[in-house]
């Protein structure tokens, strides 16, 4: 997980929406991907990064899956 990484909800139907605070961009997607590669996940979107300050490289994001289990 990116250094700051909180669970939004997870809801019946296994929809979870996690956001949070990584360094930079490229940790951001490296998660992503990790997410997208485990078979136990579905629909990972990422929707929204946004940077941080000027002075840093710290980007906020929002992803979301769908947990459909071992299969």
């Amino acid at each position: 997980f990116p250094y700051t990484t909180l669970f939004r909800s997870v809801k019946e139907d296994m929809h979870v929406i996690l956001s949070g605070k990584a360094s930079d961009d490229q940790v951001v997607l490296s998660f992503q991907k990790r997410l997208q590669a485990d078979p136990r996940l579905a629909d990972v979107k990422l929707p929204t990064t946004s940077s941080g300050r000027a002075n840093t490289r710290e980007v906020s994001f929002t992803i979301s899956f769908t947990f459909v289990g071992a299969g």
